[in-house]
């Protein structure tokens, strides 16, 4: 699609990101707490470890699309999606969005985001996450937000397996 390679889907599944397909995802509705997001790999940044909390609301799902907001638990950093494609079937399931964000200092930017898991009683197992960062609008600001460079490849997991329903 335009938002997302197929080159770039085989590279997340060489690093033993789950990618669920299958016509028939189950519901993902609701409010998640993301608590202890961590930094598995890194493309470019070579860095790994904590990454900030932060609450995803997953809504208006509809056949194989659903609408995703992301608001940071600890600054003002915001971003969402709508249309974003999911695929599974079972409990588990996968979410290629598109995504743009604002963070606190007023950095636009643009990822092109997976999330996958599987749906428990509690909230969302095996809850993973890619970003690939794909345009910063202004330079300045953004290199002073701490965003991660353009062409970066980041997968994130939560440390406790779980993305808790609110």
């Amino acid at each position: 699609n335009e938002f997302l390679q197929t080159k770039d889907i085989s590279f997340l599944k060489d690093q033993n990101f789950m990618v669920y397909t299958g016509n028939t995802p189950p519901n993902i509705e609701g409010i998640y707490i993301l608590d202890s997001l961590r930094s598995t790999f890194n493309s470019i940044e070579k860095e790994t470890g904590e990454i900030v909390s932060y609450r995803i609301q997953i809504y208006d799902q509809k056949n194989d699309t659903v609408a995703l907001k992301f608001l940071s638990l600890e600054s003002k950093d915001t971003s969402g999606g709508v249309g974003a494609f999911i695929s599974g079937e079972n409990n588990c399931f996968t979410v290629f969005v598109d995504e743009k964000g604002i963070s606190a200092n007023g950095c636009k930017y643009n990822t092109s985001s997976i999330i996958s898991g599987c749906m428990a009683e509690k909230g969302i197992q095996n809850y993973e996450e890619s970003s690939i960062m794909k345009n910063k609008e202004d330079k300045a600001i953004c290199d002073e937000a701490s965003l991660m460079p353009v062409g970066n490849i980041r997968i994130k997991e939560e440390e406790d397996k779980l993305a808790e329903k609110e």
